[in-house]
Protein backbone atom coordinates (compact mmCIF):
# COMPACT_ATOMS: atom_id res chain seq x y z
CA UNK A 1 0.00 0.00 0.00
CA UNK A 2 1.44 3.38 -1.02
CA UNK A 3 0.25 6.15 1.31
CA UNK A 4 1.04 9.85 0.98
CA UNK A 5 0.00 12.30 3.69
CA UNK A 6 0.09 16.03 2.94
CA UNK A 7 0.31 18.05 6.15
CA UNK A 8 1.28 21.39 7.65
CA UNK A 9 3.01 22.11 10.98
CA UNK A 10 0.75 22.53 14.00
CA UNK A 11 -2.23 20.80 12.38
CA UNK A 12 -4.11 18.65 14.91
CA UNK A 13 -5.96 16.62 12.26
CA UNK A 14 -2.65 15.97 10.46
CA UNK A 15 -1.16 14.62 13.68
CA UNK A 16 -4.25 12.47 14.29
CA UNK A 17 -4.12 11.05 10.75
CA UNK A 18 -0.43 10.14 11.09
CA UNK A 19 -1.06 8.63 14.52
CA UNK A 20 -3.96 6.53 13.21
CA UNK A 21 -1.90 5.24 10.29
CA UNK A 22 0.95 4.37 12.65
CA UNK A 23 -1.38 2.53 15.05
CA UNK A 24 -2.72 0.54 12.07
CA UNK A 25 0.90 -0.39 11.19
CA UNK A 26 0.59 1.40 7.85
CA UNK A 27 3.69 3.14 6.56
CA UNK A 28 3.25 6.49 4.88
CA UNK A 29 5.29 9.22 3.27
CA UNK A 30 4.69 12.72 4.63
CA UNK A 31 4.88 15.89 2.55
CA UNK A 32 4.71 19.19 4.42
CA UNK A 33 2.93 21.94 2.49
CA UNK A 34 5.23 24.95 2.34
CA UNK A 35 8.38 22.84 2.75
CA UNK A 36 8.21 19.79 0.46
CA UNK A 37 5.41 21.02 -1.80
CA UNK A 38 3.61 24.30 -2.43
CA UNK A 39 -0.14 24.66 -2.07
CA UNK A 40 -0.36 25.19 -5.83
CA UNK A 41 1.63 22.00 -6.51
CA UNK A 42 -0.64 20.08 -4.11
CA UNK A 43 -3.76 21.29 -5.94
CA UNK A 44 -2.19 20.33 -9.27
CA UNK A 45 -1.08 16.92 -7.95
CA UNK A 46 -4.50 16.07 -6.45
CA UNK A 47 -6.38 17.56 -9.42
CA UNK A 48 -8.81 19.28 -7.07
CA UNK A 49 -8.93 22.59 -5.23
CA UNK A 50 -8.27 21.56 -1.64
CA UNK A 51 -8.33 24.11 1.16
CA UNK A 52 -7.53 21.93 4.16
CA UNK A 53 -4.96 19.44 5.34
CA UNK A 54 -4.33 16.67 5.87
CA UNK A 55 -4.89 15.32 2.41
CA UNK A 56 -4.35 11.57 2.18
CA UNK A 57 -3.66 9.63 -1.02
CA UNK A 58 -3.65 5.82 -0.95
CA UNK A 59 -2.50 3.91 -4.02
CA UNK A 60 -3.04 7.04 -6.17
CA UNK A 61 -6.64 7.42 -4.92
CA UNK A 62 -7.35 10.72 -3.19
CA UNK A 63 -9.00 9.72 0.10
CA UNK A 64 -9.37 13.25 1.48
CA UNK A 65 -8.97 14.46 5.04
CA UNK A 66 -8.85 12.81 8.45
CA UNK A 67 -12.54 11.85 8.61
CA UNK A 68 -12.34 10.35 5.12
CA UNK A 69 -9.27 8.38 6.25
CA UNK A 70 -11.26 6.95 9.18
CA UNK A 71 -14.06 5.91 6.81
CA UNK A 72 -11.54 4.32 4.43
CA UNK A 73 -9.87 2.38 7.26
CA UNK A 74 -13.29 1.23 8.50
CA UNK A 75 -14.14 -0.05 5.02
CA UNK A 76 -10.76 -1.80 4.81
CA UNK A 77 -11.17 -3.45 8.24
CA UNK A 78 -8.40 -1.56 10.06
CA UNK A 79 -10.75 0.10 12.57
CA UNK A 80 -14.21 -0.70 13.88
CA UNK A 81 -17.21 1.63 13.77
CA UNK A 82 -16.01 3.25 17.04
CA UNK A 83 -12.65 4.04 15.44
CA UNK A 84 -10.83 1.45 17.53
CA UNK A 85 -7.90 -0.35 15.92
CA UNK A 86 -8.59 -3.93 14.82
CA UNK A 87 -5.69 -6.30 15.46
CA UNK A 88 -4.09 -7.99 12.42
CA UNK A 89 -5.38 -11.48 13.37
CA UNK A 90 -8.90 -10.22 14.01
CA UNK A 91 -8.86 -8.34 10.68
CA UNK A 92 -7.73 -11.52 8.86
CA UNK A 93 -10.64 -13.42 10.44
CA UNK A 94 -13.14 -10.72 9.46
CA UNK A 95 -11.84 -10.60 5.88
CA UNK A 96 -11.87 -14.38 5.48
CA UNK A 97 -15.50 -14.50 6.65
CA UNK A 98 -16.56 -11.86 4.09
Amino acid sequence: MNIQVYTKPGCTYCDQAKDLLTKCNLQYEEFVVGIHITKEELIEHLKRNVKTVPQIVIDKEVIGGFNHLKEYLLDQGYVNFKGEIIADKERETIQSNS
